[in-house]
């Protein structure tokens, strides 16, 4: 459960910038989102690894 909330406390960092079209936040979101996953489930791996 740690894990989840570290990454919902990521998700909820991230800021809307009011300055880009709802398309480019909507693409900013998805690549922070995308990047949050890949980073988490590369963690998450090497912690079961280790184990």
């Amino acid at each position: 459960m740690e894990l989840a909330d570290e990454f919902l406390a990521e998700l909820n960092k991230i800021e809307n910038d009011p300055n880009l079209t709802r398309d480019q936040l909507k693409h900013e979101i998805d690549a922070k989102v995308r990047d949050l996953v890949e980073r988490y489930r590369t963690e998450h791996l090497r912690k079961s690894a280790s184990k």
